[in-house]
Parts: structure tokens; C-alpha cells; sequence
């Protein structure tokens, strides 16, 4: 899921949504976004239909979240056991 912002200059972002519910889904526990300045959660490289907004969320044996999709930010938040280009 994604939600769209003005990004300051006339044109719009996008940035990823992260939902975490109750396990039977009756009740939102918290929410929040990720994003950076540029377009969030959006794949450049789709090649079926759905790909451009496909993602994944796992959770590991530590509970921890892993999130998976595609940035276009400079400036998208990583921490350094991440995966990235800079």
C-alpha cells in the first residue's frame, strides 16, 4: 500500500505504508510510513501486471520486520546490514 504526498514542487511521492494488525485482523495495532524525498515502493523493472507496487514483509525469528521493495530516494532510509547502492 502506498499513500501520496505533495513533495514541494508541484508534483507528487509516494511512500511505502506499513500496517501491523491483530493476528485475526479485527484491529489495527499501529501504522506508519517509510519513505524518503523521491517515489517509495514503486518498481521501475515490472514486467507483469502488479509489479509496479509489489513488496514484501516477512517477519524473522526475532520478530524483527524484513521490508522488501524499491526506492527512487537519494536519501531513503537504510541501515548498513542493508542492501543498498551507496
Amino acid at each position: 500500500m502506498q499513500t501520496a504526498h505533495a513533495d514541494g514542487g508541484g508534483g507528487f511521492t509516494y511512500d511505502i505504508v506499513i500496517s501491523h494488525l491483530e493476528q485475526d485482523g479485527s484491529a489495527l495495532i499501529g501504522s506508519t510510513y517509510l519513505g524518503g524525498t523521491g517515489t517509495d515502493g514503486q518498481n521501475a523493472n515490472a514486467a507483469n501486471y502488479g509489479d509496479n507496487y509489489r513488496g514484501e514483509i516477512i517477519i524473522d525469528y526475532d520478530n524483527n520486520p524484513i521490508i522488501v521493495s524499491g526506492s527512487q530516494a537519494p536519501d531513503f532510509p537504510c541501515y548498513s546490514y542493508s542492501l543498498s547502492d551507496n
